[in-house]
């Protein structure tokens, strides 16, 4: 999404609304709302032009609130009436273009509540055929997040593991906008014929050249994930395989320094986000399964890499971090039942 369409914030505008408002203690109050309404607006704007859309679209929607609530209460700040409507609209325009902004249920309240699982399915078998295991495990995993299931025949997942507030996951920030571009890919994938020709093999190469800057990138940050050689794409030129990478890895690089530099805990949105990131990859993935069963493209190196790269990279970071909440879980459940 091009950043093209980025509002201004509202200083000047603020400042002149500020003078023409009755003075007292409620146009002080009133003032200061609308200073916390421009210091969103403010941050929203620098996130949008630095392409940061999940950071611009939560303070686009909070300036959009505060601005919504004054002028209804005001009339005499109608002049902010252009700029609420402005960032409305860039709000609603990354909603559009980019899918995972888009607004999902908050996470029920915290509780360790108890599933019925009499009738739940067991997990089918592991395939034989090593490319597809990967994405038989998102898939289980995926069942986990949604209705709850079997991720082993032995062992069963609540959904309400994946929807506790107060989990200490580390760089989730950096696991998000690792996700971006990985959700965008297979997005872009979807849309080509599983045939062997020119586009196929563009998007693929890109896709896997991006895969390997990833996991080198959150391999830096994360003990569970194991760095990957730096190679150039087989069948490829030399020199476009480099400016690949080198554009690719700065791109990354730009993306998660915010979010990598420091591993601090994460806040509930941000987890919540970064649960709902991970089933838009265990869903949309699915269909490379259909694409590593076609013979014209199961010898592909490109689509082993990205098998790989789910493998070592999207299944590795989700079952540490599922690890992490079953044990929080676990010990929420453990006690509600002795306080009975």
């Amino acid at each position: 999404m091009m950043a093209s369409g980025v509002p201004t914030s509202t200083p000047s505008v603020v400042s002149s609304t500020s003078s023409s408002v009755s003075t007292g203690k409620n146009a002080m109050v009133l003032v200061a709302t609308l200073k916390q309404a421009l210091l969103y607006a403010t941050t929203a704007v620098a996130a949008d032009e630095k392409l940061d859309y999940l950071t611009a679209h939560q303070n686009y929607m909070q300036a959009v609130d505060i601005l919504s609530k004054e002028l209804a209460r005001s009339p005499d700040i109608s002049c902010l009436l252009p700029k609420m409507q402005a960032y409305q609209r860039r709000m609603e325009l990354i909603e559009q273009t980019n899918p995972i902004l888009v607004k999902h249920p908050e996470p029920p309240p915290e509780s360790a509540a108890f599933e019925p699982i009499a009738f739940v399915k067991p997990p089918p078998e592991i395939p034989c055929e090593d490319l597809v295991k990967p994405f038989h495990m998102m898939k289980t995993l995926l069942t986990t997040m949604t209705t709850g299931g079997f991720l082993t025949p032995k062992l069963y997942i609540p959904s309400t593991v994946w929807n506790q507030r107060d989990v200490k996951l580390t760089a989730v920030q950096a696991k998000l906008a690792a996700c971006y571009p990985v959700i965008e890919s297979l997005q872009r994938l979807q849309l080509l014929s599983p045939e062997p020709n020119d586009m196929v093999f563009q998007e693929l190469t890109t896709f896997s050249a991006s895969c390997d800057v990833i996991q080198n990138t959150l391999s830096q940050h994360l003990g569970c994930i194991s760095g990957k050689t730096k190679a150039d794409p087989p069948g490829q030129p030399a020199v476009s395989a480099t400016q690949t990478w080198e554009r690719l890895q700065k791109g990354m690089k730009t993306m998660i320094i915010k979010g990598a530099a420091v591993l601090v805990s994460a806040t509930p949105r941000e987890i919540q986000d970064y649960v709902f990131a991970l089933k838009c990859i265990f869903k949309e993935s699915q269909f490379l399964v259909a694409w590593i069963s076609n013979p014209a493209l199961h010898s592909v190196e490109h689509i082993r890499v990205i098998s790989d790269f789910m493998r070592d990279v999207v299944c590795t970071m989700a079952v540490k971090d599922l690890g992490i909440m079953l044990e929080k879980y676990t010990q929420r459940a453990f006690a509600q039942i002795s306080s009975r």
